[in-house]
């Protein structure tokens, strides 16, 4: 048999249940949240966030892989690669709303291949030598984009996404 509390009328001022009276005030109070909120002009946008993996690749840090810095007029999003000696992050996201730029330093036998659906993918091919890289890339939306990375084995790497100011 179906429930039938709510066909019953109640007599003018009687008191309703606690949790019909929560319900309502939660009610009103998101009501005047969402009032509040469209009032604001402030859009909040996602911060940066990024994956971290143990680092399982053959390839030992070494000196001469550079700490990568921001560029003037450019703000860092994502730091990506060997962070240390024990610590490889993989991947990221961030919001791109204007013209970004991947840096990237490697060194060792072999290519990374940088993914950032939906705006494309890069190639690098390193070498034993120092090898550095920079592309700017005007998004095509305005979204959040994830940016991952991988490497042959014995390849150091080093990337930074940096959005222009």
């Amino acid at each position: 048999m179906a429930p039938h509390h709510f066909a019953r009328a109640r007599k003018a001022g009687s008191l309703q249940s606690p949790r019909v009276a929560l319900g309502a005030a939660a009610l009103v109070l998101g009501i005047a949240l969402l009032a509040a909120c469209a009032r604001s002009s402030t859009v909040r946008v996602p911060g940066p966030t990024r994956a971290v993996a143990s680092a399982t690749s053959t390839a030992t840090p070494t000196a001469t892989l550079p700490v990568l810095g921001g560029d003037p007029g450019w703000q860092t999003k994502l730091e990506l690669g060997y962070v240390n000696a024990n610590e490889v992050v993989p991947a990221g996201t961030f919001f791109a709303s204007t013209v970004f730029q991947i840096v990237v330093a490697c060194e060792g036998q072999g290519t990374i291949h940088v993914n950032f659906p939906p705006e494309g993918a890069l190639t690098f091919h390193c070498t034993s030598q120092l090898q550095t890289s920079i592309n700017r890339l005007t998004p095509t939306v305005h979204a959040t984009v994830y940016v991952g990375v991988t490497a042959d084995p014995g390849v150091m790497w080093r990337a930074l996404v940096e959005v222009q100011n």
